[in-house]
C-alpha cells in the first residue's frame, strides 16, 4: 500500500500537482515508516492479547492443578487409611497370607504370620524355594503345578477352572530351623482385566492339628481293642468261666 501511495505522488509529482519539497520527495519511505508504526501497533495489540489470553490459560490451569492436587492427597489418604486396615487384618490373622507374580515371586504384601511358618522372611523369594522347595521333582503334584502355572497366569478364568482343582492342598516342609510342618494351603487367583495377574496363597499350619488327630485315632483303636476284649470275656459261657479259675 505505502508503494502504490508513493508511486502516485510520483507521478503527481511528474504532472506538476505535487510540489517538489522533502516530504513529497520521501513520500514512498515515510509511508512505509507510517505502515510499519500501524503494523507494530497492531502486532502489539496482537502480543498483549495473546499475553492475557496465556495468563488466563495458566490462572485456568494452575487453579486446575490446585483442584487435581487436593483431590489426589484426599485419595492418597483413603487409599493409606485403606491400606493399613488391609494390613492390620493380615497381620493379625493366624495365616500365612500373600500372592505371587507370573515369575513365581512372592510379593507384598505378606502376613506377619509367614514368619512363623517358614522361619524366615519370604518377600522377594521364589515359591519354588519356599513353600515348593520340599516336593519330589518326579512327583505328579510337581508336575501339575509347573504345568499348571505356566498356562493360568494372563489368562483368562478359564485356564484356572481347568487346571485349578489339580494343585496340591497339603505341604510338608522343613523350616530353617529343621522342623517338620504340614502346611494346609488354598491358591486363588487374583484377575487384573479379566486375565489372571497374580496367585494368592493362604497358608495353615495344621502340624499341632494333625498330631492331635493321629493321637485320638491311636486312642481310639486302643479303646475298641480294650472293648473287643471284655465284650469277648462276657459272652463266654459260666461254665467255661468255672474251668478257667479251675485250671488257673
Amino acid at each position: 500500500m505505502a508503494i502504490l501511495f508513493g508511486g502516485f505522488v510520483k507521478f503527481g509529482q511528474g504532472l506538476g500537482i505535487f510540489p517538489t519539497n522533502f516530504f513529497f520527495d520521501n513520500f514512498i519511505y515515510i509511508s512505509i515508516c507510517i505502515q510499519i508504526m500501524f503494523f507494530s501497533l497492531g502486532l502489539a495489540d496482537l502480543i498483549s492479547q495473546l499475553q492475557q489470553e496465556a495468563l488466563t490459560q495458566a490462572s485456568f490451569v494452575a487453579e486446575l492443578n490446585a483442584h487435581l492436587e487436593k483431590k489426589v492427597k484426599i485419595r492418597t489418604q483413603e487409599l493409606s487409611v485403606s491400606l493399613e486396615s488391609i494390613e492390620l487384618l493380615i497381620n493379625n490373622m493366624g495365616q500365612s497370607v500373600f500372592a505371587i507374580n507370573a515369575e513365581g515371586i512372592i510379593i507384598e504384601p505378606v502376613s506377619n504370620f509367614s514368619f512363623n511358618i517358614f522361619g524366615e522372611e519370604i518377600t522377594g523369594k521364589s515359591i519354588w524355594n519356599t513353600l515348593f522347595k520340599w516336593l519330589d521333582k518326579e512327583d505328579a503334584d510337581y508336575s501339575n503345578l509347573h504345568f499348571g502355572f505356566s498356562i493360568v497366569f494372563y489368562a483368562d478364568d478359564l485356564q484356572w477352572i481347568m487346571v485349578g482343582d489339580t494343585f496340591p492342598t497339603k505341604f510338608q516342609i522343613k523350616d530353617t530351623k529343621g522342623t517338620k510342618k504340614s502346611l494346609k494351603t488354598t491358591m486363588r487367583p487374583i484377575y487384573n482385566n479379566d486375565l489372571c495377574e497374580k496367585i494368592m496363597f493362604i497358608i495353615e499350619d495344621v502340624t499341632e492339628l494333625e498330631k492331635l488327630e493321629a493321637d485320638v485315632k491311636q486312642q481310639r483303636e486302643k479303646n475298641a481293642l480294650k472293648v473287643e476284649k471284655l465284650q469277648s470275656i462276657v459272652v463266654n459261657s459260666k461254665e467255661s468261666l468255672t474251668q478257667f479259675f479251675y485250671e488257673s
